[in-house]
C-alpha cells in the first residue's frame, strides 16, 4: 500500500518533504511522492494549507537537533506555536532523525517516533556516547551541545547555541588574525629584500 496522501501538512511542508525524500540514498519506492489532501469535513485556513517552513543554515548536520530544539523553545516563548503538533522534522535518514530526537528529548520536548527505538536510543547510552565522541572529535558540536543541555549541567539550548556561535566567531577571527600576521611577515620580508 502506497501512503502518499497527507491530510495534516501544508503545501510548503510537503514540497520540502518530497525534496528531502528524493535525496535519500536508498528508497523502497523511488517513484513515490507525498501529496496534500483535505478531508471533506475539514476546513483549514489559507496559512494552514500553505504551511510554514523555516530553513536554517548549519555548519554541520550534527548540530540540527540542538538548533531545532532552540527554535521550538523560542517559538513557544514568543507565542508563535500553538502546540507541538505544529512542528514536523524532515530528514533523509533515520540516523539524522535519531540525532534530532535525542536533542529534543534532552531539551524536554516530547517526540513521536514512527520507528521503534533501539538500544542506542537509551538516554544513558546516548550521554555516554556523547562523552566519547566529544573527547574523540572536539569539532563535532552536537556531542558537546547534548552534554551541556543534559543533567547535571542543564543549560538552556538557546544559551548553548549562542556559546557555540560565539566560539565559532572568535575562532574565525583568530584564523583571520593569523592570516594577517603571515601576510604582514611576508610584506616585511619583501621590503627587507628591496632595501638591500
Amino acid at each position: 500500500m502506497r501512503l502518499e496522501e497527507n491530510y495534516r501538512s501544508g503545501r510548503r511542508i510537503i514540497a520540502v518533504s518530497n525534496a528531502a525524500i528524493a535525496l535519500a540514498g536508498h528508497r523502497f519506492d523511488p517513484t513515490k511522492t507525498v501529496r496534500q489532501c483535505e478531508a471533506p469535513d475539514e476546513k483549514r485556513t489559507k496559512e494552514q494549507l500553505e504551511g510554514r517552513v523555516e530553513a536554517v543554515g548549519l555548519t554541520a548536520d550534527a548540530n540540527a537537533g540542538a538548533v531545532i530544539a532552540a527554535i521550538i523553545r523560542a517559538d513557544q516563548r514568543a507565542g508563535v506555536a500553538k502546540t507541538l503538533n505544529d512542528y514536523a522534522v524532515v530528514a533523509r535518514t533515520h540516523t539524522q532523525l535519531s540525532r534530532v530526537a535525542a536533542a529534543l528529548e534532552l531539551e524536554g520536548i516530547p517526540i513521536r517516533r514512527l520507528k521503534a527505538p533501539g538500544k542506542l536510543n537509551n538516554p544513558a547510552v546516548r550521554v555516554i556516547l556523547a562523552w566519547v565522541h566529544a573527547i574523540l572529535d572536539e569539532r563535532n558540536w552536537s556531542n558537546v551541545i547534548s552534554l551541556l543541555v543534559s543533567a547535571p549541567v542543564s543549560m538552556p539550548g538557546e544559551v548553548v547555541l549562542r556559546l557555540v556561535q560565539l566560539y565559532e566567531r572568535l575562532r574565525s577571527l583568530h584564523a583571520i588574525d593569523e592570516e594577517l600576521k603571515a601576510v604582514s611577515s611576508r610584506i616585511v620580508a619583501m621590503l627587507g629584500e628591496l632595501a638591500e
